[in-house]
């Protein structure tokens, strides 16, 4: 609402001494934003809105009116995709070239790729989703993926900060609570 010279005159014969101003950016700046730490009343230590959550505009003028100051948002949330990551980095050094020996998941004992066969984006995503770590070449070398996976890690998630928990998918392991920065260790 905008005060005119009316409103105030109306303003000052009701006898108000302070009016609330909120810059009206306030809203445009929050609204959407998903908050990095919870934000907690200072009067009853009370959590008003938790972390890793999205403010409407309803929570920013709740926000307001117990006056908190400072709110704390993720500025830029990056989704990464581990698998399509690593596909993307190591394509250009093994597309092409042809299988050692026939491939098998390990898990199930399906076949991903027979002998000869080329290496093909595809089949590295494939390879990826199963539990084999090496692909093995004609010349007889083995490509790692464990070593690329964690050169990827290294490159392009530590030192990150978590929007979320990454817990282990196998044990349900705690690895890195939101909020908290990623290192080698947790890598």
């Amino acid at each position: 609402m905008i005060i005119d010279k009316e409103i105030a005159i109306e303003i000052i014969k009701n006898g108000r001494i302070f009016i609330t101003c909120v810059n009206s950016e306030v809203h445009g700046k929050l609204e959407g934003k998903i908050i990095a730490e919870d934000i907690v009343d200072p009067e009853s230590s009370q959590i008003l809105h938790s972390k890793n959550t999205e403010l409407s505009i309803s929570d920013i003028d709740k926000l307001i009116g117990k006056k908190i100051e400072t709110v704390k948002y993720w500025a830029d949330v990056k989704e990464l995709s581990l698998r399509d990551g690593i596909a993307k980095l190591i394509k250009d050094e093994i597309i092409g070239q042809p299988i050692g020996e026939d491939m098998t998941d390990p898990i199930s004992g399906e076949i991903l790729a027979a002998k000869g066969q080329a290496i093909s984006k595809n089949l590295i995503k494939k390879v990826l989703s199963s539990k084999v770590s090496d692909i093995p070449l004609e010349d007889g070398r083995y490509f790692s993926l464990e070593g690329r996976l964690l050169d990827y890690l290294y490159k392009n998630v530590v030192g990150k900060i978590s929007a979320e928990e990454i817990k282990d998918p196998e044990t349900g392991e705690l690895l890195v609570s939101s909020g908290k920065k990623i290192t080698k260790k947790c890598s």
